[in-house]
This record gives C-alpha cells, structure tokens and sequence, in this order.
C-alpha cells in the first residue's frame, strides 16, 4: 500500500507520478493528523522487524535475495474490488514461504460495492491460511477528499470510489466479518491516521482490528486513529531498496519475532498506546534509545538483520578480522565462531555500520592506512561474499567512525592530523568527499562521538588539545548540514564524552578527567553546563563505556588501574535529572588491556566485551538475571593501547581515549602503562606525525617534557548515538554510534 492516492491499481510499480502524488498527499495526512480528535501517540519500540508490501503485478522478484538483505515479512496486494487480481500474487505468495520470508496478503478496498462479494473474491484468490501466515488485510484509501492530488481517480481505473459514510461503513464491516468467519481470524486494517475522520466514517468496533498505519512524518513517533490505541505495523516510507525486489514501501512490525510468531498464531498483540513503548517479551530488556554505541579505538561491532552479532576489530598483525556468532544467536546458545581476516592493513579504530532496512547495502567496514588515506569493504548480499579493501580517499585520517542514518545514508568521521575533525557523507549510491566538519580550526585531539536524535538532527562532542569539550550539531536537512562547534566549560578531560540518553529524553555526557577520576554534564534547559566530578575517589584509566536503562539510566563500565573492569549505576528508577550514583565496584574479576566495550544485541541481552593482555578477546553477558563469567571468543587481537612498556616523564603516551593532552596528570598506570608525573593519559593517540607514521614507541624527541605532541595526535574517533527527544520516542533502526547502549531492566544490575 505504497501511496494514498496514488494510481491504485499499478501502484507499486514505481511510477514516477505516483511518487511525486504521494509526497504531496503525505504532507496533508501528517499535518491533519495531528488534529484528529482523540488521537493517541505512539513511538517505535527497540525491537522491531523489518517488511515490505508491494503489488507485485508485471515485477520479476526474487524473495531469496530479498530474505538475505533483510526482509523479515511481506504483504502482498492479491485483489481490488470484485473484478481485479495480481497476475504475480501466486508466484509471489509461494516463493514467500520458500524464502522463509512471513507472508501476508491484502484486498484494496472498493466502497461503491458488495463488502461480501469483494471477500468472497479475496478470499478464493488468497487460498487457505497456513500456519505462519499474517491474518488478511483490508487496506483502505477510497474515497480521498476531493483537495487531495488524483482524488477523481482514487481507484486507479478512473473513479474515485466515492460513497457516503454509512455506505463505507456497511461494506468495510461486510468484508471484515466475513473474512473474519472464513478464516477464524481478526484481519488487519490499514490506512493512514486521518482518513476515517476525513470521510466521517463511524469507527465503532474497529478497534478489535489490528491497525497497520501509514505514516511517512520521518520521527520515530507517529499518531494512532480513535479508536485504535495503538498500531501492530507500520508503513513509515515508500522509497526503500532491497536487493531482490528494488524500491518499495517498507514497513516495521512493531514487536519482535516471538510477538510476531504469536501474531501469526491467532494471538494479536498489545502494544502500549503511550509514548513509552512496552517491552515485547522476546526482547526483554528492550533497548529503546534510537540508536546504539557500535565501537571504540579496539571494537567496533554490528547487529545482523538476521540476528546475527559481527564485532572488527584489528589483529596484532595490524590486518582487520571480524568475529561472529551464529546466526540468530540465542541466550542459550551465545556461540561465537573464531576470527576470520578480512585482510587490508588495520590500524586501530576500525569502524563499521550496518546500513538502514532498505538501503540495498548491509554490513560495511571502514579502516585508516598507514598513510592516512582510508579503506573500506562491505558484505554484498546478492553474492554472500564480502568484497575486497578498496581506497576510500582522504589524506592523513586515522581513527575512524560511523553513524547510520534512517533514511538510508551514512556518515563517516575521522581525526585528521591537521588537528580538525574530518566527515564523509553518502546516499545510497555514491559519496560526497571528505570535508572538515564545522570548519578549520586545528584544535582537536580527539574524533568525535555522536547522537543521532530521533527528528534526524545529529550531535557531536570532541575534546581540544587542552583537554576542553565542545559539540556541534546539524539541523534536520538531509543530508546533514552541521553548524559550528561551541565550548563546554567545566573539568579539564583526558577523553571525549560519551553520551547516555535517558528514558525522559535528555542526553548526560560522562568522560575520564585529567585527575584520572570520572565527570559528567547533563543537558538541562537547552544547554550543557560544565562537567562535574562524578566520582572523585576511584582512579580510572581510558575511556568509558555505558548501558542505559530505561528505568535506572546508565550503568556505566570502566578500567581500574590494574586493569580490571568495574562498573557504576544509578540506585533509582526512573531519577531522570537527579540519580542517586552507586560507588565503583569490582564484580567480574577480569583484567583487560583495551577499553571496555558495552553492546545490545538483537535479542536484547547485554554483553561488554574486551581484550585481554594475551589478546584474546574476551566477553560477558548479561542473561537477565546476572552478569556471566568472562569467557574467550578469540584470539590474536590487539588492544589498541599502544604497548605495555615504560615511558619517560613527561612523554605523552599512546592510549585508548584519543588524544594527547598537555595537562598535567596524577601518574597513574593505564593497561600496562606506567604514566610518570608530567605525562597525560589518553586513549588511541598517535604522536608527532599522525597517521601517517604510526609510531609504536615513543621517546623524548617526540613531545618536550610536560607537554603534549608538539603535532596534533591523532586518537580514536568513535561513533555515539542518540539524542536529545521527546521522552520514550525510540528509534531502533540500525543507526551506529559509540559508547552508549540503551535496555530495560527490573532491577539493578550488580552482579
């Protein structure tokens, strides 16, 4: 069900004036919409599936690609009114089930006849339900107010399909009910939040139908029709890709795949109405923040489409490797296969992204040579093989990082040795060249880190070569346009900050002070004040890694100076702007020689991942209940930290935050090293030369006594996301950031 009003019977066959009809049409229903008398909102869960719809008369379709690219389930156009069939809804209905793609079929409505005639119809056509199949669908558009582009041919044979209300109202019941009897289940009602009032049309009962809706507004939040409180699916865009089926109309089932599996079953189930998603029980905790950290200057990780985990990473070898599960891992079954060399020469901070449902592309990932040009490869679906490293351009860039945005483009960040932040943007098909983001200043010691907010803008935090913060945001064009980076005061930082969204929607930034100890700046009243000491007794080395809950807020993961993870949370739910902080406490009994990495997977269970001093990687999980021990998934992998040997007083040193800064600090030892008094602590620089050279060790002659790099260092540029929204407005598609991962919990995590 692609347009509203668009020509109905070869709509989905991409037509060029359709497209631009709907655009327009869009418009009108999301600004009505919001009028409608007794309309409820509703947000995009953390969890969701991917779909499509399509009629797919005169297509050539191939459902296998389709299922490999991310289709999760699809609906199907199969009859119009009493006389029209899809020439390809067989074929398509059977290859369906053969792709292992959940499938679903829909009638387009016709007011101006038989409510019985036109089931009896769809249903001879469709067939008996098997087990697995969505219940039918009645999708209805017809009539259209007659202000609306191509209302005169609604239909899409040249008549507007127009009825009075009780006319409308008498045969969309005739058709619900009898299908309803014929197959022993509540079909599915689809159309767009306005078009019920727009028609006057009595609701009564309706709300016993499950609601798929069509809302194209572009947040993560949409508005449900009385009498409905909440949709099952929704339709969020017509102009997706997937490889198999090309462009179509792209759908979420707002639930996971058991919730799904239970729809399929007979068993409707039952969204929140509200702002604030319920957790579907297949995914509990739920991970409600827009978007999830995917890296830092040792891991950078992705979630599969098909549920599958893949973290990159760089081999002490300095070639790239992956390490994955099996596909659709399970709790119980949390398997990990060896790493595997994707090749190229990997320096640290690798980055990845997994590109937005529709996108045509999946998993790509991007790394910096030794010369400061970059390289990138991704995983091509059609072939099942990843393609080779190939050049990526750029000019003395290290450390890179992603974000991935819903409407299918993505964004690459670096750290240039010029001392400014560096940004390469791209569509779906081609890239726009590196640039500097926010203009030449030379200040920087660190990438950036980043949200994504749920209306599409964007912000990053990065830190100067004296240790200060500053952020810089875009408006909500596309593609992005950033503004200018402006300060924040407070606490001299030894690492960028890492953002955590909170459940009420605003954003709080922690990062390792200069004193080596932890400080935070939450965003209240449309600023960030000055960083504050969080915790001013516990020495901490690198670079923080954070879980948020949507009921306790962050939970916060950290090295000791001996190397051992230890981690903080919030004691109160739901404290929003004033949390009560727990101490620091050491409850793994695991010493890792990179920075902690904490990641959501698909089936919303929490695992923190590190390397240890042998370079194995080693990760726990969080099974619901309690933190598990760490256990080794692979080997061979560096840390990313620089080495593990002594360092003159006064020498910076190559560490895992990012930059090298030309403060002072306490002396502190990080993953091996031993800081003496003078030299600052940090992760992931590189010093005097930048990318370029690569040093692996480090003596006096680069940096004076008490000093920075006498160059810009270059350090680890990881992706964030998240945001500053309105509260409980999730967006769970696949938009990357670093450091921040959001799940539901019942109780504090401790153990």
């Amino acid at each position: 069900m692609a347009s509203f009003v668009a020509a109905r019977q070869t709509r989905r066959l991409r037509s060029s004036t359709a497209r631009v009809a709907l655009g327009l049409v869009v418009a009108v229903a999301s600004a009505t919409v919001a009028s409608v008398a007794s309309a409820t909102q509703q947000c995009k869960p953390s969890t969701v599936l991917n779909g499509v719809d399509l009629n797919a008369a005169g297509s050539t379709l191939n459902w296998t690609s389709a299922a490999g690219d991310g289709v999760q389930f699809a609906i199907v156009k199969a009859t119009q009114g009493t006389s029209y069939t899809d020439s390809n809804f067989k074929t398509s209905w059977a290859a369906l089930k053969t792709a292992g793609i959940v499938r679903g079929a829909y009638h387009f409505f016709d007011a101006t006849v038989s409510g019985v005639t036109q089931a009896n119809f769809f249903l001879a056509e469709m067939g008996t339900l098997e087990p697995g199949d969505l219940p039918p669908t009645l999708d209805i558009e017809c009539p259209t107010s007659n202000n609306e582009p191509d209302s005169d041919d609604c239909l899409g044979n040249g008549t507007s399909g127009d009825a009075t209300a009780a006319e409308i109202a008498q045969e969309m019941n005739a058709f619900l009910t009898t299908v309803q009897a014929a197959t022993g289940r509540m079909p599915i009602v689809y159309s767009y939040g306005s078009w019920f009032a727009d028609n006057n049309v009595d609701t009564t009962g309706l709300e016993n139908y499950p609601l798929w809706i069509a809302d194209y507004s572009g947040t993560s939040c949409f508005n449900v029709p009385s009498p409905w409180s909440a949709a099952i699916i929704w339709q969020w865009g017509d102009s997706g890709s997937y490889t198999g089926i090309g462009s179509v109309d792209t759908d979420y089932f707002l639930g996971g795949m058991a919730a799904l599996t239970a729809f399929t079953a007979g068993t409707t189930p039952t969204p929140d109405a509200g702002t604030t998603p319920t957790p579907d029980a297949s995914t509990a905790p739920t991970y409600v923040a827009p978007a999830q950290t995917n890296g830092n200057d040792a891991f950078s990780v992705v979630n599969w489409a098909d549920g599958h985990i893949e973290l990159y990473a760089m081999g002490t070898g300095s070639t790239a490797f992956r390490i994955d599960t099996t596909v659709s891992s399970a709790t119980a079954a949390d398997t990990w296969v060896a790493p595997v060399a994707l090749g190229g020469s990997a320096s640290c901070g690798v980055a990845s992204v997994y590109w937005a449902a529709g996108s045509g592309h999946t998993s790509e990932v991007f790394d910096g040579l030794a010369n400061g040009q970059t390289e990138s490869l991704e995983y091509v679906a059609s072939t099942s093989m990843w393609t080779a490293f190939a050049g990526f351009g750029g000019v003395g860039l290290s450390h890179l990082s992603t974000l991935a945005y819903p409407d299918s483009h993505v964004e690459v960040i670096a750290l240039g040795d010029d001392g400014n932040v560096w940004h390469n943007v791209s569509t779906q098909s081609s890239w726009g060249g590196w640039a500097t983001l926010g203009g030449v200043s030379g200040m920087f010691a660190t990438g950036a880190s980043t949200i994504l907010a749920s209306d599409g803008h964007a912000e990053a935090f990065a830190i100067d070569k004296s240790g200060g913060a500053w952020h810089i945001e875009t408006g909500t064009s596309v593609p992005p346009v950033w503004g200018q980076w402006a300060s924040i005061g407070g606490a001299t930082l030894a690492t960028r900050p890492i953002p955590a969204r909170w459940s009420d929607g605003h954003v709080q930034l922690f990062a390792r002070g200069t004193d080596n100890t932890l400080y935070t700046s939450s965003y209240v009243s449309g600023a960030y004040p000055n960083f504050t000491s969080l915790n001013p007794t516990q020495v901490i080395a690198g670079e923080p890694s954070l879980l948020v809950y949507a009921d306790y807020g962050p939970e916060i993961f950290a090295r000791d100076t001996s190397g051992d993870v230890i981690h903080m949370w919030n004691n109160l739910m739901n404290a929003g702007q004033s949390p009560s902080w727990s101490t620091w406490a050491n409850d793994f009994g695991q010493v890792i020689a990179s920075d902690p990495m904490a990641w959501l997977r698909p089936d919303g269970l929490a695992e923190v991942f590190g390397v240890d001093g042998s370079g194995n990687v080693v990760k726990t999980l969080h099974d619901g209940a309690t933190w598990t021990t760490f256990a080794t998934i692979g080997t061979g992998i560096s840390p990313c930290l620089g080495g593990t040997t002594l360092v003159d007083a006064g020498v910076p040193i190559i560490n895992d935050a990012g930059m090298a800064s030309n403060a002072p600090d306490a002396g502190m030892a990080d993953s091996g090293f031993v800081v003496m008094p003078g030299g600052s602590v940090d992760a992931g620089t590189e010093l005097d030369g930048g990318p370029s050279t690569k040093p692996t060790t480090v003596d006096a002659s680069h940096a004076d006594a008490g000093e920075g790099a006498t160059a810009p260092s270059n350090g680890c540029s990881c992706r964030a996301a998240g945001g500053t929204e309105s509260s409980g407005q999730g967006m769970g598609l696949t938009m990357m950031a670093l450091g921040v991962v959001i799940v539901v919990r019942t109780r504090k995590r401790a153990s």
